[in-house]
């Protein structure tokens, strides 16, 4: 981050915990020494192996038992010149007499000790060198493994075995590759590793194999610091948005080399193919995490004395890679959102915003600046402090070093910060507030800044002389900046003095309404009379409503139309001809769009990082979508939601207020139906222009005459505008509307490709306060916390909480959505709506339209049963196409049927077992195997198919994060009753029987 005169350089605070893999336990020897060596006698022994992995478990990591899982082992025993005697891969619930697995323990929890088991084998005696490989081949990478080790004839071939990853960072089915060698304390240190001497005597004890993973675990935890040595700090906040890594390699040995020896012609790919992911999750203490897995790159330099060294750009040319660091060690670059308010020098109350940029480089272990490595078998868990906007500590620590602190700058901090007066923060739908401009404030500023996907300039008003400042551009080049609008208040006359009003807002009038240069313009006058004609008031103050357009374009404005209504609030006939059909795709999941008024900006010299001064700052969020907005032409339509509810929760209705034919999936259809078309209805009848108190940043403008059976209805109406000033509700002008059900349950299917701040149900909420209702426009109920589950109207599981826990609040959240490339607002019938991104051929489903973040795609397709996991996990997500089968598969030929618990213990236990497994015959190896369903692929299906044979309750493979549900081992189930799609976190009273799915490459 660069340095101005004003403002000292953005900083950030972060913390490494590293743990690296270990095992304790007292090996038991196959002989006691090299004495009396006999060769060539056949003997059977015994071989333990030990899975040594950390044992930190995060958010977004497998599954404890999975990731210590050992499927299979693949022994090698070379004699001690290193030729191959033996190669013979073991199955754990193989069913022949050669595959000896016996004594197997597998870890459970974090505190448990490690998975270890045994194996029989027979082999001659002598002096030997034994090798392993678990988990051959792995389920989601590695799949050519198998025929590599069978084709090895010494150790140096093992040696130099090179292990080719799949191009992701997350691990899917759950086969972590290991490797080790047979230790033991009668090794001398001369003794090559693997050496062991084998007695052909009757007994024999047992020598341990160490496993290690060729994997290492990293996991990023950012959260704000609430500390800080800033005393004039009155409230602060911080947004994780995005993250990508860079520079993961593809390749790896599968035994360990020394430090910085890489595999030759590897190659380096980014996550989620190059583009930027959302964080994955947030817990109760507001900290947001992201967890991946990589093969070693074990990188370093020399001649780095402190750590800013280690991000520093070059600068020439700009921003060409990095000073000092390889260019090919693992990064992680981090985005945020940072907001302060502070008590400036002369006791003004003033807001600061950053759109920050945090790159951090792995390694860095023990404080040492040099070291860029990121090793197998370690568990790195980086904590990311944010403190100030410009202040950083970095603090490193590691378990197994002990404790280690620095304090340094952080170069790699990059960003536009804007220190403001006043900051207003909206969502993408129409806004309004009041704004108050002193004359005080307004000599030598008479500039804008506007920041948005289609203009970014800083633009001047010009003088009497036409000159504009040498780093602004005149206004007539502006692009982009009519979204913002003003109305002027009236005046009260007072024993001759005049003051604003400030009670109510002033009407949205279009021919009222001035743009930011029309404004400058006007606070700029030379008219200093106190008076009903002057712009200022007694107080020297100029008092408008600001209106805010929603984040919406119907053209594009870089054609010089940005969507010119006439005097009825339609488009002009100039700005209709420029109208796109799918220039949505432009604008959704965008950054904020911003403007700055009454201000000057600074840029650094490689424009990476800028600093805008400025009286008024206002940042509008996008509209946001899990649709592919890259999708091609022939995507049309799509439909987006708001980021955050700022209109609060509503009361509980005493009754069902929807009467009238409902849509699932139109909530559009809903709102018109539920309205009768807004016949003769007014705006005043719903929306007050009175200025009510803010709460806790709540903005509600509905009526207080408003019954609680009409809020839900009329609650997003407030997203909405008067577009044409007449006072009645146009059909036209009814854009955001309240969700129907699925529309819900589309929302969390599509999750991930969604920033933390729009999710239904954060982990952030208190346990206590952990249930979180949200009403639908077709009478349904959606259990937020539980993701996807459904429940009918009568909300009689959230009435029996409710009434036996008075501190639960009895209110219901919402979520109003937006319809993208429709010319036309109402729709015809319930199934005049957007295109679905579902495309459904027979039982197969195409998530056509889904934007990849929310998928699995490409290899990480599922080879067998999905390991264990809960809703929040990346295994709770569909691949690009799954299919399912008709038949349902039940227990035993009198159609008993299992619970979810009896159903996963059975998986749980051996894969092999499950139900699905018999329909995998003759695929093979590398083919998508039939399984149980996720809880995204369970709801995909209920809301997407017909009665399922009458079946109320189908088991899937998710079970449930909740600490209050978990503790039952409680899972999620769906399917039909009465004929209504459901899913539900189910207990063991709720039995069906199997439905199979598998994905479809």
């Amino acid at each position: 981050m660069k340095r101005y005169k004003s403002l000292l350089s953005l900083k950030w605070v972060a913390a490494l915990l590293l743990v690296v893999g270990f095992v304790s336990c007292a090996d038991e020897e196959i002989i006691s020494g090299k004495t009396d060596v006999i060769e060539g006698i056949e003997t059977e022994i015994n071989l333990a192996f030990t899975s040594a992995t950390p044992s930190v478990q995060t958010r977004g990591a497998l599954d404890v038992k999975q990731e210590y899982k050992v499927y299979n082992l693949y022994v090698f025993v070379f004699d001690k010149a290193g030729r191959k005697e033996y190669g013979h891969l073991f199955e754990l619930n193989a069913t022949n007499s050669d595959d000896q697995f016996f004594d197997v323990h597998e870890k459970e929890n974090s505190g448990d000790a490690t998975t270890s088991g045994k194996i029989k084998m027979k082999i001659s005696s002598g002096e030997k060198r034994i090798y392993a490989v678990a988990n051959v081949p792995a389920g989601d990478s590695h799949a050519s493994l198998l025929n590599d080790l069978e084709g090895i004839d010494d150790i140096e071939g093992l040696e130099n075995n090179v292990v080719i990853s799949t191009k992701i960072v997350d691990r899917p089915n759950d086969r972590l590759v290991m490797s080790g060698w047979v230790k033991n304390s009668l090794q001398s240190g001369t003794d090559p590793e693997g050496y062991c001497v084998i007695n052909p005597s009757g007994t024999n004890n047992i020598s341990t194999i160490k496993l290690v993973r060729v994997d290492a675990r990293v996991t990023f935890n950012i959260s704000l610091d609430k500390q800080s040595d800033r005393t004039n700090i009155i409230e602060k906040s911080f947004t994780p948005l995005k993250f990508i890594v860079k520079n993961v390699p593809t390749k790896a040995y599968l035994y360990g080399k020394a430090d910085n020896e890489l595999v030759s012609d590897c190659e380096y790919f980014s996550s989620n193919n190059g583009e930027f992911a959302n964080f994955e999750t947030k817990d109760e203490n507001g900290v947001s995490s992201f967890t991946f897995y990589m093969m070693e790159n074990k990188q370093s330099t020399t001649g780095l004395a402190d750590y800013d060294q280690r991000e520093k750009e070059k600068k020439k040319p700009l921003n060409d890679g990095y000073e000092y660091a390889p260019a090919t060690a693992t990064l992680v670059e981090m985005t945020g959102s940072y907001y302060e308010k502070y008590t400036d020098r002369d006791g003004s109350i003033k807001e600061r915003h950053a759109d920050v940029k945090y790159t951090v480089h792995l390694g860095y272990v023990k404080g040492d600046a040099n070291d860029f490595r990121c090793q197998r078998n370690t568990t790195y868990i980086y904590n990311v402090y944010v403190q100030t906007v410009d202040k950083i500590r970095l603090e490193v620590t590691s378990y197994n070093d002990g404790q280690g602190t620095t304090q340094e700058e952080q170069p790699g901090a990059e960003g536009d910060i804007i220190e403001t007066d006043k900051f207003y923060q909206f969502d993408s739908h129409f806004d309004h507030t009041m704004v108050v401009f002193k004359k005080s404030d307004i000599e030598g500023r008479a500039g804008f800044r506007v920041k948005t996907p289609f203009d970014d300039g800083y633009y001047f008003i010009e003088d009497e002389s036409g000159m504009v400042p040498a780093n602004a551009r005149p206004v007539s080049e502006a692009k982009d900046y009519k979204w913002v609008k003003f109305i002027r208040h009236e005046k009260n006359r007072t024993n001759r003095r005049y003051y604003y009003k400030t009670d109510s807002y002033a009407n949205h009038v279009p021919s009222k309404a001035i743009t930011i240069d029309e404004l400058l313009k006007e606070l700029h006058t030379t008219n200093e009379t106190v008076g009903a004609s002057s712009v200022y008031d007694t107080k020297g103050q100029a008092v408008y409503t600001m209106y805010i357009d929603e984040f919406y374009y119907p053209c594009d404005p870089r054609n010089g139309y940005y969507g010119e209504r006439d005097g009825n609030g339609n488009l002009t006939a100039q700005a209709k001809a420029k109208e796109g059909t799918d220039f949505w795709k432009q604008f959704v999941n965008q950054p904020n769009r911003e403007v700055h008024i009454l201000c000057n900006t600074q840029f650094s010299e490689d424009r990476e990082s800028s600093l805008t001064t400025s009286a008024v700052m206002v940042s509008q969020r996008s509209i946001k979508t899990f649709y592919n907005e890259k999708a091609g032409s022939d995507l049309k339509t799509a439909w987006g939601l708001e980021t955050v509810n700022e209109t609060g929760k509503i009361d509980k209705p005493d009754s069902n207020p929807w009467s009238t034919s409902n849509s699932a999936k139109n909530g559009l259809w809903n709102f018109f139906q539920q309205s009768n078309n807004f016949r003769t209805s007014s705006w005043s009848n719903y929306i007050s222009y009175s200025v009510k108190e803010d709460k806790n940043g709540i903005h509600d403008y509905m009526s207080t005459s408003l019954n609680k059976k009409d809020k839900l209805l009329y609650a997003c109406l407030q997203r909405n505008r008067d577009d044409n000033g007449n006072g009645r509700i146009d059909a036209d002008e009814v854009k955001w509307y309240p969700a129907a059900i699925d529309q819900y349950t589309d929302i969390w299917v599509g999750r991930a490709a969604l920033p933390i701040e729009t999710y239904l149900y954060s982990n952030e909420i208190p346990t206590s306060q952990g249930y979180r209702r949200y009403l639908s426009s077709d009478g349904k109920e959606l259990y937020a916390e539980e993701g996807s589950s459904i429940g009918s109207f009568g909300f009689v599981y959230a009435n029996s909480i409710w009434s036996t826990n008075d501190k639960i609040e009895k209110k219901y959240d919402y979520r109003c959505l937006r319809n993208l490339g429709r010319k036309t607002n109402k729709p015809s019938s319930a199934e005049d709506k957007s295109q679905h991104y579902v495309t459904q051929n027979g039982n197969t489903l195409t998530l056509t339209y889904m934007k990849s973040e929310s998928l699995r795609s490409g290899d990480n397709y599922m080879k067998s049963e999905i390991t264990s996991h809960d809703e929040s996990s990346n295994l709770n997500r569909p691949y690009t196409a799954f299919e399912f089968r008709t038949e349902l598969v039940y227990k035993d030929r009198n159609d008993e049927k299992w619970s979810w618990k009896e159903i996963n213990t059975l998986i749980n236990n051996n894969p092999t077992d499950s139900p699905c497994a018999k329909f995998n015959r003759g695929l093979g190896a590398d083919e998508p195997k039939w399984r149980l369903p996720n809880q995204r692929e369970l709801s995909l299906m209920t809301s997407n198919y017909g009665s399922w044979s009458g079946q109320s309750y189908v088991q899937s493979r998710t079970g449930s994060s909740l600490p209050v549900k978990r503790k039952d081992n409680n899972g999620y189930s769906g399917g039909y009753a009465d004929n209504k799609p459901f899913v539900t976190l189910a207990t063991n009273e709720f039995k069906g029987p199997v439905r199979c799915v598998r994905d479809v490459k």
